[in-house]
């Protein structure tokens, strides 16, 4: 049916055929960021002056196969922001 799919589970979709996914990137951020926040209170820092506001990056993956399947001609500039690109469908297991 040529019906694009789209998941926010991640690229473990993706990979199974799933067109394209938008998800959070995963626990290293976050522990990247509580990491440095402590490093600047044994640095120095007040805590309470310490920014508390995290960000996580959105993980960006796409299945060229499923694209070519269904006639999707992914941007440029998709592909270069995608963290993943799965170029064959794959069975699970």
């Amino acid at each position: 049916h040529k019906i694009p799919t789209f998941s926010q589970a991640g690229s473990a979709e993706v990979k199974l055929g799933i067109l394209l996914s938008l998800s959070q990137a995963g626990f290293r951020y976050i522990g990247e960021f509580h990491a440095q926040a402590i490093a600047k209170v044994f640095n120095g820092a007040k805590p309470n002056q310490l920014e508390q506001l995290f960000e996580d990056p959105p993980k960006i993956a796409i299945n060229l196969k499923t694209a070519e399947l269904i006639g999707f001609d992914p941007p440029i500039v998709l592909l270069g922001a995608a963290d993943e690109i799965f170029h064959d469908i794959t069975k699970p297991e």
